[in-house]
């Protein structure tokens, strides 16, 4: 049964007999209803399922009334497993359905910071895989289906994204970070740890290469270097020789002529930002253990690496903040090479 599915049928369910006012109640009270409103009691139900508007198709929409004053309110719903959102997609549903009662984004998967921010920038209140299994923990004997569903959330994304604390920090199982849920809740661990003013200016993205989950926190977002040159700089989490690791990458995008003019200017300027990050680590008391770095890439290429397993978490959690604020403090002070 897919999520929208389940939803549907539930609310339809639960609206169906008086016997279940105590679920439908718990369910509103719960999820869907603002604070003010807790505690008023629903009836009349009913669901428009993949709305077509001019920003895409929305998962449904669903109608209740509330019954101690007859008003009608409607509820937009969009819902996701592994994927993640955009401010177009959210934005655009509110235009083409304003002032609704509520916009609710449900997503069983780990919700990172970034997807957090976007979400509730865009004005939707988030429902979790947890706070979806506690509700249903409270009548999942009330049908079969409702059982199913509460085992399936509860285990697949609840108890496991409960584990990633003590998989990663306490038995330090490094094969978690091959699932990308686990790359996001790692990155979110470690820019919670920076200071606040690179917070505020930096953010989390994540993809794919060869089906393989990459995460990276981006600190310098297209620095402008040259007139020909712009670079990017990241923290990237991912494996390498079979073993996970936090690295500092340089990235620039180009069209190069045939004297390779700009991969020679990235060269000499990937030389000087490994020496101040070798400058970091021989001048203050950072107790990392660096890499060896590869000098492999045309666009991507690595300042500084250090593997997770020859590292441990409170060093990580510690030094590589100060290593961060440390090296941008350094990059800001030089505007050319």
């Amino acid at each position: 049964m897919t999520t929208d599915a389940f939803w549907i049928w539930l609310l339809y369910f639960i609206d169906s007999d008086d016997n279940y006012e105590y679920a439908k109640q718990l369910i509103f009270n719960s999820l869907i209803l603002k604070d003010c409103d807790k505690g008023r009691r629903v009836t009349n139900i009913s669901v428009n399922r993949q709305q077509k508007c001019s920003h895409g198709r929305i998962d449904f929409i669903f109608h209740f009334t509330f019954t101690d004053d007859n008003s009608t309110h409607s509820v937009l719903f969009e819902d996701k497993t592994w994927s993640n959102t955009s401010t177009e997609q959210l934005t655009g549903y509110k235009e083409d359905y304003p002032c609704l009662y509520r916009y609710c984004y449900y997503k069983l998967g780990y919700t990172n910071i970034q997807e957090l921010k976007i979400v509730t920038g865009c004005g939707y209140d988030i429902i979790t895989a947890k706070m979806m299994s506690d509700c249903l923990a409270r009548f999942k004997d009330l049908h079969i289906l409702i059982k199913y569903y509460y085992d399936y959330i509860k285990e697949t994304f609840t108890d496991y994204i409960d584990s990633f604390e003590s998989e990663l920090f306490i038995k330090n199982n490094f094969d978690l970070l091959w699932e990308a849920q686990a790359q996001l809740f790692l990155a979110d661990k470690l820019w919670y740890a920076l200071p606040k003013t690179i917070r505020n200016n930096c953010y989390i993205q994540n993809g794919t290469s060869s089906g393989r989950p990459w995460t990276e926190i981006v600190l310098i977002d297209d620095e402008h270097i040259t007139s020909d040159y712009q670079e990017s700089i990241f923290w990237r989490i991912d494996i390498r020789s079979g073993k996970f690791y936090i690295r500092l990458n340089q990235y620039s995008w180009y069209v190069d002529d045939e004297n390779n003019t700009i991969w020679k200017k990235k060269q000499a300027r990937l030389s000087s930002l490994r020496e101040v990050g070798d400058y970091i680590l021989k001048t203050y008391p950072i107790h990392l253990k660096k890499g060896k770095p590869t000098d492999r890439g045309c666009f991507e290429q690595e300042i500084v690496i250090f593997f997770l397993e020859e590292n441990n978490w409170d060093s990580i959690f510690k030094d590589i903040p100060v290593f961060t604020q440390l090296f941008i403090n350094i990059y800001k002070s030089q505007t050319e090479y």
